[in-house]
């Protein structure tokens, strides 16, 4: 019997100095508490919608306090629910891993009498979103500075993030803070919920940023919207989604292109651009069955994990403090770069850098007297990012 116990005791030992808190799953069992009441809004048909939300523990957790990750469903803005399995699952993970995690509903629906105009309804519906996102956000701010801080959060490393829908209005919710950068329709319908902070009542006058962002398939409705250049981001898409587009394209409605937007993989180059870590996974050749895939989630669910303990947990990285206003649009023709050279405006002497569309660098030099161009015909096809010192642009390589 001793010859038998020995191994597995030093089996169960190496297990132990092998877990990871954050990065594996420590914790054997998870809690949920459930329906618990965040705020209430006024919903597309103006009725009163109260606001509820499951938080997520692990069992036996002696940590003083706790990085949280708030995740939002999808569903088109129309559907969904946040008890919806990969929601739950995503959840149980993360808690097994030391987090406190949230999954939590927001208000759906648009005006069907609106038809006609879809596009507007969707907008409408993703700023409805964005305020009950912040207002879940702030809920935990207030909970834990006014409240005796019950779940046990470090309101410094709060993680905001979502599925489609859910992940576009995580986006909006972190990214984009200053109305004024809208584009004129936006700034109306803004007016008319109340602002990104208004139009919920739930825990008004708390912070509602987090310390960094988990996107699945998500896109922001312009990325000239990012006003924020702090925020760490992980994305994960594939390229060939007709539901939520990869790059610039319509997000879709039953079917029909409703709205354009811009979709994770600019923006990832938004924030790269702008010295803000982040990282894309591109899924090639898939579509917005993503997540419904057991291995892919696997990938996504040990990537992110990763990530978020480099970048928020351990904060190891160095977060630049430059605003995307700092570098100036560069031009880049012909682009496509069909001939395997592109010219640049940009002044003699001038170091640059080219970044594929995860941030791996993929070439460099400098612009010596009399020239503007680059070749870049040993470069596979593909998407890329040129930055000079104060200039960013973006080319294909067909």
């Amino acid at each position: 019997m001793k010859k038998i116990l020995l191994p597995l005791i030093l089996l169960s030992f190496f297990c132990r100095v092998q877990a990871q808190r954050y990065l594996t799953e420590v914790f054997d069992q998870v809690q949920m508490t459930p329906d618990i009441f965040y705020g209430q809004a006024l919903s597309a048909e103006d009725t009163i919608a109260n606001l509820a939300m499951d938080i997520f523990e692990p069992v036996g957790d002696t940590e003083e306090l706790r990085p949280l990750m708030v995740l939002v469903h999808g569903g088109s803005f129309v559907g969904g629910d946040r008890r919806d399995p990969l929601m739950m699952a995503v959840c149980e993970t993360f808690a097994k891993k030391g987090y406190v995690t949230v999954t939590m509903s927001y208000r759906l629906g648009i005006d069907y009498g609106n038809f006609l105009n879809l596009g507007d309804e969707l907008s409408r519906a993703t700023l409805r979103a964005v305020q009950d996102h912040n207002a879940a956000m702030r809920f935990f701010y207030k909970s834990a500075r006014d409240e005796g801080n019950p779940y046990r959060i470090d309101t410094t490393r709060i993680i905001s993030g979502g599925v489609s829908a859910g992940a576009i209005a995580s986006l909006h919710s972190q990214l984009f803070i200053d109305p004024v950068t809208a584009p004129e329709k936006i700034q109306q319908f803004l007016e008319e919920l109340g602002g990104l902070d208004g139009g919920n009542d739930g825990s008004p006058g708390y912070p509602k940023k987090g310390a960094g962002i988990f996107n699945m398939m998500g896109a922001i409705l312009d990325t000239d919207l990012i006003n924020v250049s702090d925020v760490p981001a992980i994305s994960f898409h594939g390229d060939a989604d007709v539901v939520v587009p990869y790059g610039e394209g319509f997000a879709t409605f039953n079917g029909i292109n409703v709205i354009q937007v811009d979709g994770s993989s600019l923006v990832h180059e938004t924030l790269v651009s702008q010295g803000t870590p982040s990282e894309l996974h591109t899924f090639p050749g898939i579509g917005h069955e993503l997540v419904l895939d057991a291995v892919r989630m696997d990938t996504i669910m040990e990537r992110a994990s990763r990530f978020f303990y480099d970048q928020v947990i351990n904060k190891t990285a160095t977060v630049s403090t430059r605003s995307a206003k700092t570098f100036r649009p560069l031009s880049l023709y012909p682009n496509p770069a069909d001939a395997g050279v592109i010219y640049l405006n940009i002044l003699e002497n001038q170091p640059y850098l080219i970044f594929d569309m995860s941030g791996r660098q993929i070439k460099s030099g400098i612009l010596t007297e009399g020239q503007n161009e680059v070749r870049v015909s040993d470069i596979k096809s593909g998407m890329y990012i040129l930055r000079t010192p104060d200039a960013v642009g973006r080319f294909v390589i067909p």
